[in-house]
């Protein structure tokens, strides 16, 4: 299943892409959903199997080291996991603690399952293929703060992360992708505006003419609102909303599954309307979503071009010509095997 080099077998991106990409922490799964039975995962062509025992969540590589049977086909039991197929047990360190078939010998570590670092916070079980990263996880104390109202979901778009994300940050796309929904038809130019280098990323700010949120409240109001991107490399940003009623906070963080598959972990926060269901808000940012995955799981090629030649570049896409230079800057190429 792994290469020497810890890079998996049969993987979509350039060796040289993965392992750039693997020293970098991603969610994998909710929190929530890891209890009773082992849950699937995939990150960067990595199948994986999440189990929760007493020691809190384990993230491990989804085979069963004897001979290959999926370990998200077993079950959990005595606060370990069981493979199917001939009854091996591990427990939350990965270790093989019991073979069935040889009770009285003791289980070598090649038998041990091939495990990796989790971390749980914003109610996300997050994981890093390589061990260690020099870029923490995010802090975001909106995710946390009680006196915010939060949601959170998820969607697996037939895109590579890079597009999802540039996307994310794009905002001369509202007046025409999101007409049906928040974009304001009548005024598509995009002020210049200017890109911030920061230590983790990106940082920018522009006025976005849009509805300011009302759509459910049925009288639609459109505004210039101002809207803050920060991004993290390398595929996770945050938006800042200031409606004139309080702030909205969207954290787009994509799990590259492939070079060409994603899984997207969107979180919100606001600070108003904290009376009010949350199933309108959901129902909202689900319908942005599907307006925007109609647009970006069309372009060709899914993984996004790093080379500036590639395609052509508008003044409104200083962000998108930024984001591309810093990706080069980790080394990336973009490429897929």
């Amino acid at each position: 299943m792994f290469r020497p080099d810890g890079s998996p077998a049969v993987s979509s991106f350039t060796p040289e892409d993965w392992h750039i990409l693997a020293g970098f922490w991603y969610p994998v799964g909710f929190s929530a959903e890891v209890g009773s039975r082992p849950v699937a995962g995939r990150l960067l062509d990595v199948p994986l199997v999440l189990y929760r025992t007493g020691g809190g969540i384990t993230v491990a590589a989804d085979y069963c080291p004897h001979r290959g049977t999926k370990m998200t086909l077993g079950r959990l039991q005595g606060g370990e996991i069981v493979c199917k197929y001939h009854g091996l047990r591990f427990d939350g360190a990965g270790t093989c603690t019991h073979i069935p078939g040889s009770p009285d010998m003791t289980p070598p570590r090649r038998l041990d399952l091939v495990t990796f670092p989790v971390m749980e916070r914003y109610g996300l079980v997050w994981t890093c293929l390589k061990g260690a990263s020099d870029q923490p996880i995010p802090e975001w104390p909106e995710l946390v703060d009680p006196a915010w109202q939060r949601i959170k979901m998820d969607a697996v778009w037939e895109t590579g992360a890079g597009r999802h994300l540039e996307n994310f940050c794009d905002t001369a796309h509202f007046s025409f992708a999101h007409a049906g929904t928040f974009g304001w038809p009548d005024r598509p130019e995009v002020k210049p505006y200017g890109v911030e280098e920061t230590a983790t990323g990106l940082r920018f700010e522009l006025m976005t003419p849009q509805q300011d949120g009302s759509l459910f409240q049925g009288q639609p109001n459109f505004a210039d609102l101002l809207s803050e991107y920060d991004v993290y490399l390398p595929f996770t940003a945050r938006l800042i909303l200031h409606f004139p009623r309080g702030d909205e906070h969207i954290f787009d963080i994509v799990a590259p599954l492939s070079a060409g598959r994603s899984r997207i972990f969107m979180l919100k926060a606001r600070d108003h309307d904290l009376d009010q269901p949350v199933d309108e808000w959901i129902d909202f940012q689900k319908t942005v979503n599907e307006e925007d995955r109609a647009m970006v799981e069309s372009q060709v090629p899914a993984a996004l071009p790093l080379d500036a030649k590639a395609e052509g570049h508008l003044p409104s896409d200083r962000f998108s010509i930024a984001y591309r230079r810093r990706l080069q800057g980790l080394g990336l190429t973009g490429g897929a095997s």
